[in-house]
């Protein structure tokens, strides 16, 4: 790869995402390995946002979540997390506009 120059365009970080209402939502602190045992939506394994999801959990030495439903983005992510009051490991940009709205909580974690 000698000769390749790399230019970062932007960056972006992991945020856990729950609907409002949701109970997570009222705590002002949640650690990660509280998180395990709740219904997740996770991105697809072999991309690079589950690679970060990957590496936060390990770096936590928290286990993966163990009821989870992998996706990508989408109306599915939104119906899972209101059938199943699930939340959503997801880069921040791809839900920018649900953040600013308030359809969407990030949950407050290290």
């Amino acid at each position: 790869m000698s000769g390749l120059v790399f230019e970062v365009f932007f960056q972006d970080r992991l945020v856990i995402a729950a609907l409002p209402g949701h109970p997570l939502t009222l705590k002002n602190n949640i650690e990660l390995e509280d998180l395990v045992d709740v219904p997740w939506i996770v991105p697809l394994p072999k991309t690079a946002v589950r690679d970060c999801l990957n590496r936060i959990l390990l770096k936590h030495k928290v286990a993966f979540p163990r009821n989870c439903f992998e996706t990508t983005f989408g109306s599915s992510t939104w119906s899972y997390m209101k059938e199943a009051g699930a939340i959503a490991a997801l880069p921040s940009n791809t839900i920018y506009d649900e953040i600013e709205s308030g359809d969407v909580t990030i949950l407050k974690t290290e």
